[in-house]
């Protein structure tokens, strides 16, 4: 079953977006990426306008936003000239200056092309705010105890994470560059170190591996502020909280950095990380803003994309082209058992599907990908007088049918393009 659900997944990505080759994106600028609560700043004429100054001033590309309403969204939106989608959850979404051009089944992640035959993807996530561990230690309802943090953390978030993670699984597999962003309401593993519980003067902080963002890592992706400023001590880079509203704050508040980008891809390297946030002069914010009105400090993070790296999904010899080399590579591998072997290594014999198996279900994920690219003409020239690929059993051609049948219902409800307000 976990099988099936790889291929469906990768199915649909193959029917919905284009196979990647990836430049620059755009004549070779940056991609600047952030991530934005606004709390309650949209509420008002002049909260709305503060909210376009903060993105205007970040300069960010693509914004992942937490608690904004749709309706202010959209008006943001309008007012930076950025594309707009509104995602599941109710108070996520994402603004562009690339079009959006399909979102996932869910509604929680989006594909945004930078330029011809380039393109990302982008998750946005607002987790739940409470139980919050770092007050409920401050508070003594948990135990200073590392797995005890750990179970509460996971009860709260651990459902959501995981979900998360399973749709974006064949994205992260397949190379593209996928990013992550979210108010995670969890701090990070990498932050809550023993060498920051032993510098901290708070008395209830200890060394915690939290499972949200120890889970993200796991999965392939990285925190991108972490890899370029990575002194969880001397830099904390707090997000939470200059204040509800600035500069107004509890004498016992608990600051910690909840607020993160993460990213993943071949070729995708973090240049610069910085932190948005009212001009206190505190020494936290990298980009101060007068009038700040969001309880989150927001992180942008620039990004550069190899110019030399590609993905075309189907490509097994590393080519950068799908073509008759390539099917006599997934051809002469089928119903090869490639156990044993690395991701990549099974990949090179044909694995399309991430089950360490050559089978009729990566022959028809590799002729979707052929036709969507070169057409049906030149898969019929190309497979023409040679050596059929072995049929499948009864009972797997009824699962992969069932399969194919559920993607293209699920593709029915996507929309093409998006339009700019």
């Amino acid at each position: 079953m976990n099988a099936m659900l790889r291929t469906l997944a990768l199915l649909c990505c193959i029917m919905v977006c284009r196979c990647i080759q990836a430049d620059e994106p755009a004549a070779g600028q940056p991609l600047r990426i952030m991530t934005f609560n606004v709390w309650s700043g949209e509420n008002t004429t002049g909260g709305r306008n503060k909210l376009v100054e903060i993105i205007e001033a970040s300069q960010a590309d693509i914004v992942g936003l937490q608690e904004m309403g749709n309706t202010a969204g959209q008006q943001v939106a309008s007012a930076l000239g950025m594309y707009y989608q509104q995602q599941s959850g109710g108070d996520i979404q994402v603004l562009s200056r690339f079009p959006i051009v399909n979102t996932t089944t869910s509604g929680r992640g989006v594909q945004i092309s930078l330029a011809e035959q380039t393109d990302v993807w982008l998750f946005n996530s607002h987790l739940a705010a409470y139980p919050y561990q770092p007050y409920d230690l401050r508070d003594g309802a948990l135990p200073m105890d590392e797995a005890a943090v750990i179970a509460a953390a996971e009860a709260a978030r651990g459902a959501t994470v995981d979900s998360y993670l399973g749709e974006m699984q064949s994205l992260l597999q397949s190379g593209q560059p996928v990013f992550f962003t979210g108010d995670f309401n969890e701090p990070s593993h990498l932050d809550w170190t023993a060498e920051a519980a032993t510098a901290t003067l708070r008395p209830y902080d200890l060394q915690v591996a939290y499972p949200a963002s120890s889970k993200i890592v796991a999965a392939g992706m990285t925190d991108s502020f972490r890899a370029v400023r990575p002194d969880e001590v001397n830099d904390p880079g707090y997000t939470w909280t200059p204040g509800y509203p600035p500069p107004n704050q509890s004498r016992d508040e608990v600051h910690d950095r909840i607020d993160i980008v993460y990213h993943s891809g071949i070729g995708v390297t973090p240049s610069t990380a910085e932190i948005i946030g009212p001009d206190y002069g505190d020494g936290i914010s990298d980009i101060e803003v007068a009038g700040y009105n969001a309880d989150h400090r927001a992180v942008v993070v620039e990004y550069l994309i190899d110019s030399d790296f590609c993905f075309v999904f189907g490509d097994l010899n590393g080519d950068c082209l799908l073509d008759t080399a390539d099917w006599v590579i997934l051809r002469d591998n089928q119903r090869a058992d490639l156990s044993g072997l690395s991701f990549d290594e099974a990949r090179a014999l044909g694995d399309l599907n991430g089950d360490y198996r050559n089978d009729f279900a990566d022959y028809s994920l590799f002729k979707r990908a052929f036709i969507d690219q070169q057409g049906s003409a030149a898969w019929a020239e190309m497979t023409n007088g040679i050596a059929a690929v072995p049929e499948p059993d009864g009972i797997m051609l009824a699962v992969f049918l069932a399969t194919v049948g559920i993607a293209a219902k699920a593709l029915a409800r996507f929309p093409k393009r998006f339009h700019s307000l």
